[in-house]
């Protein structure tokens, strides 16, 4: 008995082994979106409003940001002033994730997040230091002040972003586009691994008659 037909089998199934790759958020709000099946939902006082078309494509069409990037859609962040009260942000998944990066586009402020991010890309006024990371107010062609791209390692579900303080004598606007990579649910594996094994066990048994 030929064993080539069980084989390329199994080599198309590892092909098809459910791994997703890093996608960008639809938002369809400021506060509401969709990642894969996973609702995303960012929650705070200062989520300001979804921005859509030409200005977001001047945002983020600078070489400061690490791919996925959206030349559509980007959400407004308000800080308070530099005189006021801290601000919190809370962006929550209905399922796991991994991967995450944000896009910080036009940031004049200082970000304090409850996990240790990475820098990817983005200029030098863009500073990461433990959990904290610092913007610049610049002056200059959009986008002016900070930008870049920061990253999260392993799975999370939800991530608390706190607004420390402005660097200007002002409020902050900034925009953020959010990109993660959906974690497959166990009953997608479940399925996955038991195809599997019915392969593996025809295999075995054509294996058996063979000899």
């Amino acid at each position: 008995m030929h064993l080539r037909p069980v084989a390329a089998a199994l080599a198309a199934l590892a092909i098809a082994a459910p791994v997703h790759a890093v996608e960008l958020v639809q938002w369809s709000s400021a506060t509401t979106g969709t990642l894969g099946g996973a609702t995303v939902t960012l929650a705070g006082n200062g989520v300001d409003a979804l921005y859509e078309g030409g200005f977001v494509a001047s945002l983020f069409s600078a070489p400061h940001f690490a791919a996925p990037v959206s030349l559509d859609q980007a959400v407004s962040l308000i800080t308070p002033s530099p005189f006021c009260c801290y601000e919190q942000f809370v962006l929550s998944f209905s399922a796991p994730v991994k991967g995450l990066r944000l896009h910080l586009a036009s940031m004049a402020s200082e970000l304090v997040f409850d996990a240790t991010p990475t820098k990817v890309s983005g200029q030098e006024s863009l500073v990461v230091a433990g959990n904290t990371v610092t913007g610049a107010g610049l002056d200059g062609p959009t986008p002016n002040d900070a930008n870049g791209t920061i990253a999260f390692a392993g799975t999370i579900s939800t991530l608390t972003i706190t607004f420390a303080r402005s660097v200007v004598a002002s409020s902050d606007n900034l925009f953020i586009q959010v990109a993660a990579q959906p974690v497959p649910e166990p009953a997608t594996w479940l399925l996955w691994l038991s195809g599997a094994t019915a392969l593996g066990a025809v295999a075995r048994r054509r294996r058996v008659a063979a000899g």
